[in-house]
């Protein structure tokens, strides 16, 4: 690897009544797009942070960043992210050929999130109007949940909010 693709190398330790303390840097790039004096704690979290899975590498749009732990120490390396742009190409072609064998261009993903949105609208268009206390008989989700739902599909346009007395009754429009 050539030195001009080194943004920045820094250490970001940890102090145990600090938190994450950055420790060192320097810099080899006069234009260094990356603040790693506001971000440090961010990247010290997110490489430190978490349960069973760390990364040890993370590609940004301007940059990429990789880890090396050292007991609480974390020496971090800012590369220009213009290193693995033709092999990013590379993975993205081979990904997007495999997931065509699987998925036709007409057919949509459908997430947890679409099925709960179809499933509240065929209710209201079953029972024409409804809180959302009657509408949680027919899901596991908490009221805020199902409110969230309902407002996204008001912005979107498909359904409407009356307030009749305290409650909000919901239907299509």
């Amino acid at each position: 690897m050539e030195m001009e693709n080194i943004n920045t190398i820094a250490l970001i330790g940890f102090d145990i009544t600090k938190g994450p303390v950055l420790r060192w840097k320097k810099s080899y790039n006069k234009n260094n797009m990356i603040d790693v004096d506001q971000f440090y704690t961010n990247f010290y979290v997110i490489f430190r942070g978490g349960g069973k899975f760390k990364p040890k590498m993370m590609v940004f749009d301007q940059f990429q960043i990789v880890a090396f732990q050292n007991e609480m120490d974390l020496l971090c390396v800012f590369l220009d992210n213009k290193i693995n742009e033709e092999r990013f190409k590379e993975i993205k072609k081979i990904a997007e050929k495999e997931s065509s064998k699987f998925i036709s261009s007409s057919t949509k993903l459908e997430t947890e999130s679409d099925l709960i949105k179809e499933k509240l609208i065929q209710l209201l268009k079953e029972q024409e109007k409804l809180t959302i206390k009657q509408l949680k008989k027919h899901f596991p989700l908490s009221y805020w949940t199902i409110r969230r739902y309902l407002t996204d599909l008001e912005e979107d346009g498909i359904i409407v909010r009356d307030k009749e007395h305290k409650e909000h009754l919901w239907s299509v429009k």
